[in-house]
Protein backbone atom coordinates (compact mmCIF):
# COMPACT_ATOMS: atom_id res chain seq x y z
CA UNK A 1 0.00 0.00 0.00
CA UNK A 2 1.10 3.53 -0.95
CA UNK A 3 -0.40 6.13 0.48
CA UNK A 4 -0.30 9.81 -0.85
CA UNK A 5 -1.98 13.19 -1.60
CA UNK A 6 -2.51 13.93 -5.20
CA UNK A 7 -4.05 16.21 -7.29
CA UNK A 8 -5.52 20.24 -6.41
CA UNK A 9 -6.87 19.97 -4.04
CA UNK A 10 -5.25 17.75 -2.45
CA UNK A 11 -6.93 14.54 -2.07
CA UNK A 12 -6.04 11.51 -0.23
CA UNK A 13 -5.76 7.98 -1.74
CA UNK A 14 -4.20 4.52 -1.20
CA UNK A 15 -2.55 3.25 -3.75
CA UNK A 16 -2.98 -1.02 -4.23
CA UNK A 17 0.20 -1.75 -6.42
CA UNK A 18 -0.31 -5.32 -7.80
CA UNK A 19 1.03 -8.09 -5.87
CA UNK A 20 1.45 -10.47 -9.18
CA UNK A 21 2.14 -9.85 -12.76
CA UNK A 22 -0.79 -8.19 -14.20
CA UNK A 23 -2.53 -10.22 -16.46
CA UNK A 24 -3.04 -9.76 -20.05
CA UNK A 25 -6.03 -7.06 -20.64
CA UNK A 26 -6.09 -5.94 -16.62
CA UNK A 27 -8.13 -3.29 -16.24
CA UNK A 28 -6.47 -0.56 -13.71
CA UNK A 29 -9.36 0.15 -10.56
CA UNK A 30 -10.83 2.96 -8.76
CA UNK A 31 -12.39 2.62 -5.81
CA UNK A 32 -15.09 5.32 -5.58
CA UNK A 33 -16.31 5.42 -1.45
CA UNK A 34 -19.32 5.93 -0.29
CA UNK A 35 -20.00 9.36 1.98
CA UNK A 36 -20.60 10.48 5.33
CA UNK A 37 -21.12 7.89 8.16
CA UNK A 38 -21.33 5.47 6.12
CA UNK A 39 -18.24 6.01 4.84
CA UNK A 40 -16.83 5.87 8.35
CA UNK A 41 -18.89 1.92 8.29
CA UNK A 42 -17.35 0.78 4.90
CA UNK A 43 -13.56 1.74 5.59
CA UNK A 44 -12.54 -1.78 6.08
CA UNK A 45 -14.51 -3.18 3.74
CA UNK A 46 -12.91 -0.99 1.04
CA UNK A 47 -9.55 -2.46 2.02
CA UNK A 48 -10.25 -5.90 1.97
CA UNK A 49 -11.27 -5.30 -1.64
CA UNK A 50 -8.77 -3.39 -2.67
CA UNK A 51 -5.94 -5.92 -0.87
CA UNK A 52 -8.15 -8.97 -3.18
CA UNK A 53 -8.47 -6.69 -6.49
CA UNK A 54 -4.06 -6.39 -6.36
CA UNK A 55 -3.92 -9.64 -5.51
CA UNK A 56 -5.92 -10.51 -8.71
CA UNK A 57 -3.39 -8.68 -10.65
CA UNK A 58 -4.74 -5.07 -10.84
CA UNK A 59 -3.41 -1.90 -10.13
CA UNK A 60 -5.89 -0.20 -7.29
CA UNK A 61 -6.28 3.50 -5.99
CA UNK A 62 -9.06 4.08 -2.98
CA UNK A 63 -9.33 7.56 -2.13
CA UNK A 64 -11.51 9.84 -0.19
CA UNK A 65 -13.64 12.70 -1.37
CA UNK A 66 -13.03 16.35 -0.38
CA UNK A 67 -14.36 17.29 2.35
CA UNK A 68 -14.18 13.81 3.38
CA UNK A 69 -11.94 11.11 5.08
CA UNK A 70 -8.09 12.71 5.02
CA UNK A 71 -8.63 14.49 1.96
CA UNK A 72 -8.53 18.59 1.64
CA UNK A 73 -11.33 20.90 3.29
CA UNK A 74 -14.80 21.04 4.88
CA UNK A 75 -18.12 19.26 4.45
CA UNK A 76 -19.06 22.43 2.35
CA UNK A 77 -16.66 21.98 0.22
CA UNK A 78 -17.85 19.41 -1.28
CA UNK A 79 -20.69 18.81 -3.55
CA UNK A 80 -21.76 16.71 -6.70
CA UNK A 81 -20.03 18.37 -9.02
CA UNK A 82 -16.94 18.95 -6.80
CA UNK A 83 -16.77 15.12 -6.05
CA UNK A 84 -17.34 14.27 -9.82
CA UNK A 85 -14.38 16.55 -10.18
CA UNK A 86 -12.02 14.56 -7.75
CA UNK A 87 -12.94 10.98 -9.69
CA UNK A 88 -11.69 12.41 -12.76
CA UNK A 89 -8.61 13.61 -10.83
CA UNK A 90 -8.04 10.37 -9.47
CA UNK A 91 -8.61 8.75 -12.84
CA UNK A 92 -5.61 10.53 -13.93
CA UNK A 93 -3.61 9.73 -11.31
CA UNK A 94 -3.92 6.39 -11.64
CA UNK A 95 -3.55 6.08 -15.24
CA UNK A 96 -0.15 8.00 -14.58
CA UNK A 97 0.51 5.35 -12.07
CA UNK A 98 -0.48 2.49 -13.74
CA UNK A 99 -0.36 2.96 -17.53
CA UNK A 100 -3.03 0.70 -17.91
CA UNK A 101 -4.69 1.23 -21.14
CA UNK A 102 -8.48 1.31 -19.01
CA UNK A 103 -9.34 1.76 -15.81
CA UNK A 104 -12.66 0.35 -13.96
CA UNK A 105 -14.54 1.67 -10.93
CA UNK A 106 -16.50 0.71 -7.99
CA UNK A 107 -18.73 2.34 -6.69
CA UNK A 108 -19.90 1.51 -3.00
CA UNK A 109 -23.24 3.56 -2.00
CA UNK A 110 -23.04 7.20 -2.75
CA UNK A 111 -19.62 6.34 -4.13
CA UNK A 112 -21.37 4.35 -6.91
CA UNK A 113 -24.14 6.89 -7.88
CA UNK A 114 -21.22 10.04 -7.97
CA UNK A 115 -19.15 7.30 -10.24
CA UNK A 116 -22.29 7.02 -12.94
CA UNK A 117 -22.50 10.72 -12.69
CA UNK A 118 -18.82 11.56 -13.12
CA UNK A 119 -18.86 9.01 -15.98
CA UNK A 120 -21.83 10.29 -17.54
CA UNK A 121 -20.35 13.54 -17.88
CA UNK A 122 -17.05 12.60 -19.77
CA UNK A 123 -17.02 13.43 -23.50
CA UNK A 124 -16.42 10.35 -25.45
CA UNK A 125 -12.85 9.33 -26.28
CA UNK A 126 -11.74 11.02 -23.12
CA UNK A 127 -8.54 9.61 -21.44
CA UNK A 128 -7.70 7.85 -19.69
CA UNK A 129 -10.81 4.96 -21.18
CA UNK A 130 -13.28 3.54 -18.89
CA UNK A 131 -14.27 0.34 -19.68
CA UNK A 132 -16.61 -0.93 -16.94
CA UNK A 133 -18.32 0.36 -13.88
CA UNK A 134 -19.29 -1.74 -10.56
CA UNK A 135 -22.13 -0.46 -8.32
CA UNK A 136 -22.06 -1.90 -5.26
CA UNK A 137 -25.66 -1.41 -3.49
CA UNK A 138 -25.92 1.98 -4.94
CA UNK A 139 -27.77 4.91 -3.65
CA UNK A 140 -30.83 5.61 -6.06
CA UNK A 141 -30.63 9.15 -4.85
CA UNK A 142 -28.92 11.68 -2.87
CA UNK A 143 -32.57 12.31 -1.32
CA UNK A 144 -32.69 8.47 -0.23
CA UNK A 145 -28.99 9.07 1.14
CA UNK A 146 -31.06 12.13 3.42
CA UNK A 147 -34.18 10.41 4.35
CA UNK A 148 -32.15 7.68 5.20
CA UNK A 149 -29.56 9.47 7.30
CA UNK A 150 -32.64 12.16 9.09
CA UNK A 151 -34.46 8.85 10.25
CA UNK A 152 -31.28 6.91 12.14
CA UNK A 153 -30.45 10.40 13.24
CA UNK A 154 -33.51 10.75 14.76
CA UNK A 155 -33.43 6.94 16.42
CA UNK A 156 -30.15 7.95 17.47
CA UNK A 157 -30.66 10.87 19.04
CA UNK A 158 -34.02 9.55 20.78
CA UNK A 159 -31.53 6.22 22.21
CA UNK A 160 -32.08 6.40 25.54
CA UNK A 161 -29.82 3.26 26.44
CA UNK A 162 -27.03 5.47 24.69
CA UNK A 163 -27.86 8.77 26.27
CA UNK A 164 -29.16 7.76 29.80
CA UNK A 165 -30.64 10.96 30.59
CA UNK A 166 -33.85 10.41 28.12
CA UNK A 167 -34.43 7.58 30.43
CA UNK A 168 -33.69 8.48 33.64
CA UNK A 169 -33.58 12.88 33.79
CA UNK A 170 -36.51 15.24 32.57
CA UNK A 171 -39.49 14.01 30.59
CA UNK A 172 -38.77 16.79 28.43
CA UNK A 173 -35.26 16.64 27.99
CA UNK A 174 -34.34 18.10 24.45
CA UNK A 175 -33.44 15.94 21.79
CA UNK A 176 -29.95 15.78 20.23
CA UNK A 177 -30.89 16.66 16.80
CA UNK A 178 -29.09 19.33 14.90
CA UNK A 179 -29.96 21.57 11.53
CA UNK A 180 -27.37 20.45 9.60
CA UNK A 181 -25.58 17.66 11.11
CA UNK A 182 -26.22 13.62 10.42
CA UNK A 183 -24.61 11.26 12.73
CA UNK A 184 -21.66 12.66 12.91
CA UNK A 185 -21.35 14.25 9.53
CA UNK A 186 -22.21 18.55 8.30
CA UNK A 187 -24.30 18.92 5.84
CA UNK A 188 -24.55 22.39 4.40
CA UNK A 189 -27.55 23.82 2.82
CA UNK A 190 -25.77 23.74 -0.73
CA UNK A 191 -23.87 19.91 -0.25
CA UNK A 192 -27.45 18.73 0.31
CA UNK A 193 -29.09 20.78 -2.62
CA UNK A 194 -26.43 19.17 -4.97
CA UNK A 195 -27.47 15.51 -3.15
CA UNK A 196 -31.26 16.04 -3.72
CA UNK A 197 -31.26 16.87 -7.69
CA UNK A 198 -29.23 13.72 -8.33
CA UNK A 199 -30.83 10.32 -8.74
CA UNK A 200 -29.13 7.21 -10.74
CA UNK A 201 -32.04 6.63 -12.80
CA UNK A 202 -31.72 9.98 -14.53
CA UNK A 203 -28.39 10.41 -15.10
CA UNK A 204 -28.23 11.27 -19.09
CA UNK A 205 -26.61 10.37 -20.94
CA UNK A 206 -25.65 6.67 -18.93
CA UNK A 207 -21.87 6.26 -19.17
CA UNK A 208 -21.80 3.65 -22.57
CA UNK A 209 -19.74 1.27 -20.25
CA UNK A 210 -20.46 -1.94 -18.94
CA UNK A 211 -22.05 -2.14 -15.94
CA UNK A 212 -22.71 -4.55 -13.11
CA UNK A 213 -24.66 -4.05 -10.27
CA UNK A 214 -23.41 -6.13 -7.09
CA UNK A 215 -26.12 -6.43 -4.41
CA UNK A 216 -26.80 -7.30 -0.87
CA UNK A 217 -30.34 -7.89 -1.60
CA UNK A 218 -32.74 -7.73 -4.57
CA UNK A 219 -33.94 -4.35 -5.79
CA UNK A 220 -36.60 -3.72 -7.96
CA UNK A 221 -35.40 -0.49 -8.94
CA UNK A 222 -31.98 -1.32 -9.96
CA UNK A 223 -33.83 -4.51 -11.90
CA UNK A 224 -35.54 -1.39 -13.73
CA UNK A 225 -32.72 0.58 -14.51
CA UNK A 226 -31.05 -2.42 -16.03
CA UNK A 227 -33.98 -3.72 -18.10
CA UNK A 228 -34.07 -0.17 -19.52
CA UNK A 229 -30.12 0.06 -20.06
CA UNK A 230 -30.01 -2.84 -21.85
CA UNK A 231 -32.69 -2.01 -24.17
CA UNK A 232 -29.67 1.24 -24.99
CA UNK A 233 -27.60 -1.54 -25.74
CA UNK A 234 -25.13 -1.19 -22.42
CA UNK A 235 -24.20 -4.34 -21.33
CA UNK A 236 -25.57 -4.99 -18.43
CA UNK A 237 -24.91 -7.87 -15.05
CA UNK A 238 -26.56 -8.00 -12.00
CA UNK A 239 -25.72 -9.81 -9.46
CA UNK A 240 -27.78 -10.62 -5.72
CA UNK A 241 -24.90 -12.14 -3.09
CA UNK A 242 -26.80 -14.46 -0.26
CA UNK A 243 -26.17 -13.86 2.93
CA UNK A 244 -24.43 -10.74 2.33
CA UNK A 245 -24.03 -7.69 4.70
CA UNK A 246 -25.53 -4.38 4.04
CA UNK A 247 -28.56 -3.35 5.95
CA UNK A 248 -28.12 0.18 4.97
CA UNK A 249 -31.21 1.29 6.97
CA UNK A 250 -31.49 -1.07 9.92
CA UNK A 251 -30.97 1.44 13.16
CA UNK A 252 -29.20 -1.20 15.08
CA UNK A 253 -26.41 -1.93 12.20
CA UNK A 254 -25.44 1.56 10.83
CA UNK A 255 -22.18 1.86 13.05
CA UNK A 256 -21.32 -1.72 12.60
CA UNK A 257 -17.93 -2.37 10.28
CA UNK A 258 -19.20 -3.95 6.93
CA UNK A 259 -18.39 -7.30 6.71
CA UNK A 260 -17.62 -7.61 2.63
CA UNK A 261 -16.47 -11.54 2.45
CA UNK A 262 -19.12 -12.58 0.44
CA UNK A 263 -19.20 -9.72 -1.75
CA UNK A 264 -15.73 -9.38 -2.45
CA UNK A 265 -15.06 -12.52 -4.68
CA UNK A 266 -17.94 -11.73 -6.71
CA UNK A 267 -16.71 -8.19 -7.63
CA UNK A 268 -13.11 -9.40 -8.06
CA UNK A 269 -15.02 -12.22 -10.48
CA UNK A 270 -16.71 -9.37 -12.42
CA UNK A 271 -13.47 -7.15 -13.03
CA UNK A 272 -11.70 -10.48 -13.71
CA UNK A 273 -10.78 -9.41 -18.00
CA UNK A 274 -13.17 -7.18 -18.07
CA UNK A 275 -15.53 -9.30 -16.43
CA UNK A 276 -16.49 -11.64 -19.19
Amino acid sequence: MIPSFFGNPPLFGIHHPPARRPGGGRDAVLVCPPIGHEHTRCHRALRVLSQALSRAGHHVLRFDFRGLGDSWGDPGDGGVEQWCDDIDIALGELAARSRAERIALVGLRAGGLLAAAALGRRRPGSSPAVGRLVLWDPILSGREFLDTASALQSMFSRDAWRFPVLLFGERNAEPLDADSRLLGYDYPAGLRESLERLELGTIEPWPAVDTAFVLSRPSDECESLATRLRANRIRVDSDVVAGADGAWEDYAEHEDTLRAGRLVPTIVGRLASGGR
